[in-house]
């Protein structure tokens, strides 16, 4: 359940901008934006989960460094940062992601065949 107590949250991710974000942290990003679990990215990638993990920390500390003292980067505030960033920061529209799917799962949880890197 997404609890904000501080009103000025949104405005502050909304103007945080991240243009050097690295590829692999945008990636990871996107990929759990679109619900991708961690070692579903994993086997895409040729890396491992805990790689994965450690990619979308990365990122969440790179966004949560506009929040004020004592205010949380959940996931429900990291995905209005990638709302807000999805053009600006995150680079390119879903269409041209450098992970993307051409077809959707057959069985719930496990990684397409059409996963490829670009």
């Amino acid at each position: 359940m997404f609890q904000q107590t501080n009103p000025q949250v949104p405005m502050l991710l909304s103007a945080h901008h991240i243009p050097a974000m690295g590829p692999e942290h945008r990636r990871m990003l996107l990929g759990r934006l679109d619900g991708i679990r961690h070692s579903d990215l994993a086997a895409a990638l040729g890396v491992s989960p805990a790689t994965v993990k450690l990619w979308v920390s990365i990122a969440s500390a790179e966004i949560g460094m506009c929040l004020p003292p004592g205010v949380t980067l959940t996931p429900e505030l990291r995905g209005v940062w990638m709302f807000a960033h999805m053009e600006c920061c995150l680079g390119k529209p879903p269409e041209a992601r450098d992970l993307h799917l051409s077809q959707p799962s057959v069985i719930p949880g496990t990684p397409p065949a059409a996963w490829r890197r670009v």
